[in-house]
């Protein structure tokens, strides 16, 4: 929220014209604030914004909040004066999925498994080394060091197998999508998951 914003809870969002990106994590996690809320999205106006869209219009004042993941969220609070209303502990499941295709898992899962330990190697390089992964993160995106310093600051890092619990909510979000019409046909998240295989 802007810091003049009167709004002091997700309740106050109603009527209000609140940006994401349609089908992405900010989607479903406004989706489960505003039912949290005892309010829909129906209750709100929604836009459907990039996030350098999103950016702009919540800088101009044009949109009355903005549901953004790291590290838009951090550049909008230390350069706009952004205040969260809530975030995402509680309300949804803000893990990474990392996958491949079929034939990677089941033809190359030597493979498969060396990208995974790399991947926790690199978790774990970042949990000690916090400063240099933010000046690295950087270099790499033009992203000012102090953004993703408060970025970092707020992950949560490590390799875990998918079991069922994982599996069911993902699957929550793929029939949430569905009922909107952002997906065609009705998901089954556990058909794609190869249990020997996934991470």
């Amino acid at each position: 929220m802007p810091t003049n914003s009167p709004a002091r809870t997700v309740q106050d969002l109603k009527g209000k014209t609140i940006a994401f990106t349609r089908g992405s994590n900010a989607h479903y996690f406004l989706i489960k604030a505003l039912e949290r809320a005892h309010l829909s999205l129906d209750d709100i106006r929604q836009a459907n914004l990039s996030p350098t869209d999103a950016r702009a219009a919540f800088e101009s004042g044009s949109i009355d909040a903005w549901v953004i993941w790291d590290p838009f969220y951090a550049e909008a609070e230390l350069n706009l004066g952004a205040r969260p209303l809530t975030d995402g502990a509680g309300i949804v499941d803000e893990s990474v999925i990392y996958s491949s295709t079929r034939a990677i898992a089941q033809e190359r899962s030597d493979l498969f498994r060396i990208v995974i330990e790399e991947i926790g190697k690199t978790d774990d390089w970042i949990r000690v080394h916090p400063d240099l992964a933010a000046r690295r993160l950087s270099n790499e995106t033009r992203v000012p060091v102090r953004i993703w310093e408060k970025a970092i600051s707020r992950r949560s890092y490590g390799i875990i197998p998918i079991d069922e619990h994982i599996l069911a909510k993902q699957q929550a979000i793929a029939d949430a999508f569905y009922s909107l019409g952002l997906l065609p046909t009705p998901e089954k998240v556990a058909s794609a998951w190869l249990s020997k295989q996934s991470p």
